[in-house]
């Protein structure tokens, strides 16, 4: 899956999260890299709150059976890039789950 197909799902579904005034709104930009594995679908979005602020960036899942897109986490939880590549890229592969699992049963 890439991110036109998930823009195009969205639409299709009557959502509005792509549609370029809502992006202008909130002045986002869309990474192009999608995440996807058994945790499910995943993209990052960086966002400002005006143009003169510092990028923060957003981990967004998507439903590919409804369109819906939500956030993981708190909106703009980061301010690093990689960092938030690297937790969209763990969320996919389930990894960030399996080590929370894996500390509630004493195994760390």
């Amino acid at each position: 899956m890439n991110i036109t197909e998930i823009k195009r799902a969205n639409k299709a579904n009557g959502g509005h999260w792509f549609e370029p005034a809502t992006m202008r709104f909130f002045n986002s930009r869309v990474e192009s890299r999608v995440y996807e594995g058994p945790g499910g679908v995943y993209f990052v979005t960086s966002e400002r709150r005006e143009r003169d602020m510092p990028k923060r960036y957003s981990v967004r899942v998507f439903d590919p059976s409804t369109g819906d897109i939500d956030t993981v986490g708190e909106f703009q939880a980061f301010d690093n890039l990689a960092e938030v590549r690297a937790n969209a890229r763990a969320l996919a592969a389930f990894e960030i789950e399996a080590k929370a699992d894996e500390a509630a049963a004493g195994k760390d």
